[in-house]
């Protein structure tokens, strides 16, 4: 992968285009190819076609590698999937990704959310669910002074799961003065293969309110890069950015939109 990365993206998809067209050295060729992946975000999209034009009648198990690596990339599926319908190859699984999904009715209401709070610290730094339990008291009405100090702590006193999650119910709760230290605390770890995910969830859930965030992301965006992820195997890290990107495009659309105005 080092030698790789020296040698650069361009002249790296030259050799792979050399390599894939000799049958001597083909498999060398998509080998290097999945590593470019690995590497490189746009690879997939560039090598993918290459892959699907040398793969021969029978796919040997290089190629069926690279072929499941390539599959990882959104882009790549979207650009070349009809390339693939003639393939017989294992994608890459697309596990449901745990960490942005919502219930589609909130197991609670103003009562049972004030009932949880009360048996917690003020202290409290992590809850399970507080997008719900805070949602519901806001939907109420103003939180209580204790309330509140449980959302600031949630909020402010660990970077992580809970701080992601809780920004925008706290831009709720405090208003637009809030947002500068909101970001401050939520732009470092955009690219937090751990956190990163939920910070641009939270991100996406400020809206245009988190405008002035939209460098950051967008500089998250524009990586030719992997992200630098530690997981179990190469393709699982590589899951791992494209999940990343995905949540940094679905941020950057949020934050760029104008909320539809109210019917009249």
């Amino acid at each position: 992968m080092k030698e790789l990365n020296e040698l650069g993206e361009t002249r790296a998809y030259a050799l792979v285009a050399r390599l894939l067209d000799d049958p001597v050295t083909r498999n060398i060729g998509a080998r290097l190819a999945r590593a470019a992946c690995h590497l490189w975000r746009a690879a997939p999209v560039e090598l993918l076609p290459l892959l699907v034009r040398y793969r021969g009648p029978e796919l040997g198990p290089a190629f069926e590698a690279a072929f499941t690596t390539a599959s990882i990339s959104r882009e790549a599926m979207r650009a070349h999937g009809a390339l693939l319908r003639g393939v017989a190859f294992t994608p890459y699984p697309r596990p449901h990704s745990p960490r942005t999904r919502r219930p589609s009715v909130s197991a609670y209401d103003s009562a049972s959310a004030t009932a949880l709070l009360t048996a917690k610290p003020i202290g409290v730094i992590r809850l399970d669910r507080a997008p719900e339990i805070f949602g519901a008291l806001l939907d109420a009405g103003p939180l209580t002074f204790r309330q509140a100090a449980q959302l600031y702590n949630l909020t402010f006193r660990l970077p992580g799961r809970s701080q992601a999650q809780c920004a925008a119910l706290w831009l709720r709760h405090a208003g637009p003065g809030a947002l500068p230290r909101l970001l401050a605390h939520m732009t470092p770890y955009l690219d937090d293969y751990g956190i990163g995910e939920y910070c641009l969830h939270g991100l996406a859930q400020m809206g245009q309110q988190a405008s002035a965030a939209l460098p950051a992301v967008t500089a998250l965006i524009d990586r030719r890069t992997r992200i630098p992820c530690n997981d179990s195997t190469p393709d699982a890290e590589m899951e791992l950015d494209e999940r990343l990107l995905a949540a940094a495009l679905s941020a950057r659309r949020a934050m760029s939109s104008r909320p539809a105005p109210d019917a009249a």
